[in-house]
């Protein structure tokens, strides 16, 4: 059962507007914990197509390209937290990129990306 059953139960306790400003903000806080959660993308061997960006100590997707590979399933803001299960997220953008450039050719790369509360607009020209 939700908090709020028991809490709109004791409409004495709260007024029923209070009730109701915590109810949307819990489960605003549930919708953002379900969306930061990390997704998985598969990414076939060449190149990216994306920039990436350092700024307090986290690297970030700063541009994704038209013609990218990641085109729909990245945006800027994006945190890319591993690659082939290697924990990067305390990388920083030239690591990153090394890494991704050092990829085996004809070997898909495994990324794990944490998506940004930002709205998403992917494209750059």
């Amino acid at each position: 059962s939700k908090w709020w059953a028991d809490v709109e139960s004791y409409p004495h306790q709260l007024p029923r507007e209070s009730v109701s400003v915590m109810k949307s903000y819990y489960m605003h806080q549930q919708e953002i914990q379900r969306y930061r959660q990390s997704l998985t993308v598969l990414v076939p061997d060449g190149t990216l197509g994306i920039s990436l960006s350092s700024n307090n100590d986290e690297t970030i997707v700063k541009e994704v390209r038209k013609s990218s590979v990641l085109a729909t399933k990245v945006c800027p803001g994006d945190k890319i937290m591993s690659i082939d299960g290697e924990d990067v997220s305390q990388m920083d953008e030239t690591e990153i990129s090394t890494m991704l450039a050092l990829w085996h050719s004809g070997c898909d790369r495994k990324l794990e990306i944490q998506p940004s509360l930002t709205s998403c607009m992917p494209f750059t020209n």
